[in-house]
């Protein structure tokens, strides 16, 4: 029976999944010096598809559904999914963001938006 992956293993994951990893810092034990690591690794933001970053950054900078859809080259039912998919990736990282404003924190915290 195997237990949860060692930390370098938990690093080594985390970069497949194209999160930040940073090094451990020295001080400390061991588990709490991974928890900072990961905690910082998994703050980095969700990974967004082209297109799902185009609506959010256009909805979350004040464009309405359609505007932000009509800027993507997108019909207006394909943003509203596209929305839906960056809220649930959000929501993955422990990060929910349920309203537009919610999105346009989230975008701002990600450097997406200033």
């Amino acid at each position: 029976m195997s237990g949860p992956p060692c930390g370098a293993e938990t690093v080594r994951l985390l970069r497949a999944e194209g999160r930040v990893a940073v090094p451990l810092e020295a001080g400390g034990p061991p588990e709490d010096r991974l928890a900072v690591s990961i905690r910082t690794a998994t703050a980095a933001g969700p990974r967004l598809s082209g297109q799902e970053r185009a609506v959010l950054l256009g909805y979350a900078s004040g464009l309405t559904l359609t505007a932000a859809a009509r800027r993507a080259g997108i019909r207006p039912a394909t943003a509203k999914k596209y929305l839906e998919r960056v809220k649930q990736k959000y929501a993955d990282c422990g990060r929910n963001a349920y309203t537009k404003l919610d999105l346009a924190s989230r975008a701002r915290e990600d450097g997406l938006i200033g």
